[in-house]
């Protein structure tokens, strides 16, 4: 297995394809990546043992609170993005539609009806992001006929994308493409373990302190050591 730079898989997608549909297959090809990977963050950090959620929360309530639906929303928004039709009245969109005009194009007919059946499976999803994300639809809003999309609608969807992308780099290249990158140790396992760390050693340190008060002896606060960078009370009250 080889390794290549964003700008170097470009290049070479561009040399194969053009310079517009090379384009379009890098483009469609790093998205859809960008999303599987972080469908993979949320479901690591949200959607397995309860004590994973409990170490986010015990850190910060309110952040994995927004984290949540920071990159539940982003992959709803993503799926709608890449299931746009290829052209919208006079704009065109970088859809994965093109994909399959593409091998039609190289006579490959292996993804023929495939982009229609992905629009399908994203048609609740579409619909969701259209009234509560894209925009705030007034009935939605006030809890009118509301729309509901669960995590398993949003996995299969995410699942049907990067299977109809590895398709076309399978049908049309001859190529097995690894969709969903391959990650260093320092991904959200390793956030989550350092997160960890830190929630232990910061309830030891509040143990001993208050100890070491009761009885009488002074002990240096933990949080003294801490570098000035990482506390701003005046950022809380103005970050703009």
């Amino acid at each position: 297995m080889t390794s290549k730079s964003s700008h170097e898989v470009r290049s070479s997608l561009i040399q194969e394809f053009g310079e517009r549909d090379g384009f379009l297959v890098h483009v469609l090809t790093s998205r859809t990546a960008q999303l599987a990977l972080e469908w993979r963050f949320f479901l690591y950090l949200f959607c397995g043992p309860v004590d994973r959620v409990r170490v986010l929360n015990d850190a910060s309530p309110i952040v994995a609170t927004t984290l949540s639906n920071t990159l539940w929303d982003n992959a709803l928004t993503t799926i709608r993005r890449l299931t746009d039709n290829v052209e919208s009245s006079s704009n065109k969109n970088v859809s994965l539609g093109h994909l399959e005009l593409i091998a039609g194009e190289l006579g490959r007919d292996g993804l023929a009806g495939r982009f229609e059946s992905l629009q399908g499976t994203a048609k609740p999803i579409r619909k969701y992001v259209d009234k509560y994300i894209a925009h705030a639809d007034y009935s939605a809003s006030k809890g009118d006929g509301k729309i509901s999309i669960t995590r398993g609608e949003t996995t299969h969807a995410i699942k049907e994308i990067v299977s109809y992308v590895s398709l076309f780099h399978e049908v049309v290249r001859d190529t097995t493409y690894c969709i969903l990158p391959v990650t260093t140790a320092a991904d959200e396992q390793q956030f989550l373990m350092r997160l960890y760390q830190g929630n232990l050693f910061d309830a030891l340190e509040k143990d001993e302190h208050l100890a070491s008060a009761k009885s009488g002896v002074y002990r240096k606060n933990f949080y003294d050591d801490l570098p000035q960078w990482t506390w701003d009370p005046e950022f809380r009250d103005d970050p703009f």
